[in-house]
């Protein structure tokens, strides 16, 4: 099972907000379904956009790969906003590598 908390900013350089006339680039396309992925390659996908369903969505996900033994994907779906350390303290930048970046919140 893979949880994927997903803020719509994976691959977004916050370097060109000094600039007025500049505005963050968002290297990948935003509001990627990573549950309707693993549905479509056979998985489980979950789609969670409040706190509350979180719990309920990891039980099925949880009783479905022990049952069936399929792989499940829960997305949680995060604020976009949160990318920006500035606005939302006491984030630091964390692992930047080809194909990872994360933000400690």
């Amino acid at each position: 099972m893979a949880i994927v908390y997903n803020n719509n900013a994976w691959g977004t350089w916050t370097l060109a907000t000094q600039d007025p006339k500049a505005m963050p680039i968002h290297l990948f396309q935003e509001h990627l379904r990573y549950d309707k992925l693993a549905e479509a390659l056979g998985g489980h996908g979950e789609y969670v956009t409040r706190a509350g369903d979180f719990r309920p969505a990891l039980e099925r996900a949880y009783q479905l790969a022990a049952k069936e033994g399929r792989p499940a994907v829960i997305n949680v779906q995060g604020k976009k906003e949160f990318w920006n350390r500035t606005e939302f303290p006491p984030g630091m930048l964390g692992k930047v590598e080809p194909g990872v970046m994360s933000y400690y919140h």
